[in-house]
């Protein structure tokens, strides 16, 4: 009788085992399907990141999707977008953003982006600009 129990307890703790197997592979299908399937990501490296990037606006294409901010001193940020060519700039009400020509393809997954701040000089006025580099 026992050894009856026993079995059946493990064909039971098989048929769960198989039944959360299928949810989980239809959750990450799912979510693959809802995020638009194969994608690539463009973040900002945050390694050397001056302070007046920061509230800056990320856009992508001529289109203003995120800003560049820090939450608990970890920066937040990446911008899902489709294989091909892309222009970043990153911009301020106070600093220019000189645009890069970005191409995610392949195997790569993330293209990751440095910004730097360069203090120009034109008649008598000093702005600043956001150079990028990848």
């Amino acid at each position: 009788m026992d050894r009856e129990r026993a079995v059946t307890n493990y064909k039971r703790g098989l048929r769960w085992q198989a039944a959360l197997t299928i949810v989980a592979a239809v959750l990450v299908i799912g979510t693959f399907a809802v995020s638009g399937g194969r994608g690539y990501i463009i973040e900002v490296d945050f390694s050397e990141v001056p302070e007046q990037a920061i509230g800056a606006d990320f856009v992508i294409d001529g289109e203003a999707l995120d800003t560049l901010r820090m939450l608990r001193g970890l920066p937040v940020n990446g911008i899902r977008v489709s294989e091909g060519e892309h222009e970043v700039v990153i911009q301020s009400e106070n600093c220019f953003g000189r645009p890069l020509i970005v191409v995610p393809e392949g195997t790569e997954r993330a293209v990751t982006v440095s910004v730097q701040v360069r203090d120009r000089t034109d008649r008598e006025r000093t702005f600043c600009v956001f150079e990028l580099r990848q």
